[in-house]
């Protein structure tokens, strides 16, 4: 079977409302297993394919992630938290 259809648009009395999950990775990235670049997958397929099934923003964000937060003073750097 083909891809999942993307799920309805919420009702509106809920659209406006904006939802979080966290989910820990579990693992460090590291350059022997790439967990990242499974993660993420050719192309970004893999989270396109998540986003595009789900209807999810999805955003990799931790030790390793390569995302970059803003801090203090103008500096950027990954959160020091496990991967998620």
């Amino acid at each position: 079977p083909g891809p999942a259809p993307p799920p309805p648009p919420p009702p509106p009395q809920q659209a406006n409302c904006k939802y979080t999950c966290r989910y820990r990775i579990g693992i460090e990235n590291d350059d022997d297993f790439g967990v990242m670049k499974k993660l993420i997958g050719p192309k970004g397929q893999n989270m396109k394919t998540i986003a595009m099934r789900t209807g999810a923003k999805l955003r990799v964000r931790g030790r390793g992630s390569g995302f970059l937060e803003h801090g203090g003073a103008g500096s950027k750097r990954e959160a020091d938290e496990p991967l998620m």
